[in-house]
């Protein structure tokens, strides 16, 4: 009897993607007086955080572009990164008025954790 020996092919770790819609991502502003904005792709939560208050949304749609992705949480507002999460661009209609702020992204866990978020921001910007 013949015996085959098969080895496994160590797996490569992926690194977190945007674009693969899990996780949780903390985005910290160029401009510290901006709102810090937190992306829970497990609770569907797209939160914005400023000096006073956290505003939370559910994320209405996600849609890849050729080098980014783009999440909704509002009609008028568009959350856009490349999909390592490196760079992002947040951009909110007010009437006539449009709100934009820029920063970077990093990958927090594959575990929702907005109240930790919330602590965390109010005590940084206290």
């Amino acid at each position: 009897a013949a015996t085959t020996i098969a080895s496994a092919a160590p797996s490569a770790t992926a690194q977190p993607s945007l674009a693969a819609q899990t996780g949780s991502w903390v985005c910290l502003p160029d401009d510290k007086t901006a709102p810090q904005v937190f992306v829970d792709f497990e609770e569907n939560i797209y939160r914005r955080c400023d000096q006073n208050i956290c505003s939370q949304y559910e994320i209405l749609a996600v849609r890849q572009k050729p080098d980014a992705t783009e999440i909704s949480f509002s009609p008028t507002a568009i959350f856009s990164a490349d999909d390592a999460g490196g760079r992002y661009q947040e951009s909110l209609k007010f009437g006539d008025a449009i709100l934009t702020t820029s920063g970077a992204c990093t990958f927090r866990s594959d575990e929702p954790e907005p109240d930790a978020f919330e602590r965390e921001e109010m005590r940084n910007r206290s």
